[in-house]
């Protein structure tokens, strides 16, 4: 039985009958004999690519069950589909590799090489620094609950779980504070006028204490998504550099970071319009503008899910590039990326919590082939990609 499932993976191509099969036998085998399959074959099972993704999740399934894990042991091994190795032109099913993770953590893995025994490396979390209209700053993640600091007739407000609050009316002055966030920091705002932006690590917001006149403007750079209050007699408009995102009320995320190909504007409800110099782009909820020194590009069916994941504390990936992937790591867990060598040609596919420290993360990644190594300098954290 055990190599008439190894003689179905192994063929070029897959009929309908081989599938069918293929489920067959996989209710049929047993937890000694999957194990022996897989300490055997893990290179050729790896390659199962193109097929249909209930050969993957029957495979799974039936480990599991065989051997006893539970759904929430299960479900924390979903990440181990997405890896990919160079090689692969199309999606690596690695629910079998996740099984033969959980079976085999307990044998000797060859770990991380971490230099000079430093800690593990935490996610990132609430952090920010506020600068108010006059100058002064607060330390947000350590500021104590509760008023803040006035601003004319605002008053500035830290709640619970990273949220800080302008309430009151103001004048007819602006009064402009800014808030950042380091690497593996991020912050919400409830604006004066009632928008909520939800800030990601690395960046920032210039924004008035309350908005006046006909218009709402603030300024941001990193990433960041709104909420923004309905006020028809009020556009609000987010600058970011020469771009401008005129909106009345709505739901979008913006990608700005400096060291990104280009600055991403994505629509999740309601209507934008993007300008950037003479040019002009609407979206509608599901599309994407993306802007380049010469030029708007519109997308019209975007993975909102993998867009929007860092505010939902994960990563998603969907073909993304290795080096793509560290500079998302690096932001979160405020590293520097080292590649040895050439950039490996890996793409990654999947989700994980960004609430893992980088060493469990690291540890799943490796199970594609990649090896890290973690040191420190000073007090900056360096990871190395290895050869």
């Amino acid at each position: 039985m055990l190599q008439q499932i190894k003689n179905i993976i192994n063929k070029q191509e897959w009929t309908l009958d081989d599938k069918r099969q293929l489920l067959a036998l996989l209710e049929q085998v047993n937890a000694e004999e999957l194990q022996k399959l897989l300490n055997e074959s893990t290179s050729g099972i790896r390659l199962l690519e193109e097929h249909d993704a209930l050969i993957s999740e029957r495979m799974l399934q039936a480990i599991h069950e065989k051997i006893g894990v539970k759904d929430t042991v299960k479900k924390s091994f979903q990440i181990t589909k997405w890896i990919r190795v160079a090689a692969a032109a199309a999606v690596l099913i690695l629910m079998v590799s996740g099984a033969w993770l959980y079976m085999n953590h307990h044998k000797k893995i060859e770990p991380l090489v971490v230099k000079h025994e430093i800690a593990d490396i935490a996610p990132g979390g609430n952090k920010a620094i506020l600068t108010l209209a006059d100058g002064s700053t607060v330390i947000l993640d350590s500021a104590s609950n509760g008023s803040l600091a006035r601003q004319g007739n605002i008053e500035v407000i830290k709640l619970d779980y990273g949220q800080l609050s302008y309430k009151g009316s103001g004048g007819t002055s602006l009064m402009y504070n800014t808030i950042v966030t380091p690497k593996g920091g991020t912050y919400k705002l409830i604006l004066a006028d009632g928008t909520k932006v939800w800030l990601n690590a690395e960046s920032s917001l210039r924004f008035p204490a309350s908005f006046a006149g006909n218009t709402r403007n603030i300024e941001m750079t990193g990433e960041g998504y709104f909420e923004v209050a309905k006020d028809a007699q009020r556009p609000f408009h987010v600058q970011v550099g020469a771009m401008d995102i005129e909106v009345l009320g709505t739901h979008f995320n913006v990608n700005a970071y400096a060291d990104e190909k280009n600055i991403a504007t994505t629509l999740l409800e309601g209507k934008v319009k993007v300008y950037n110099g003479s040019e002009e782009v609407m979206l509608k909820p599901g599309q994407q503008v993306q802007s380049y020194s010469t030029h708007l590009k519109k997308l019209y069916d975007v993975d909102i899910k993998e867009i929007m994941a860092w505010k939902n504390d994960e990563f998603v990936f969907n073909e993304t590039e290795l080096k793509d992937a560290m500079r998302l790591l690096s932001r979160w867990y405020d590293i520097e990326i080292i590649y040895e060598g050439k950039i490996p040609a890996t793409y990654l596919y999947g989700s994980i919590s960004r609430n893992k420290s980088l060493t469990e993360i690291l540890k799943i990644m490796e199970s594609s082939g990649l090896k890290f190594k973690i040191d420190k300098q000073g007090d900056k954290n360096k990871l190395y990609i290895l050869k």
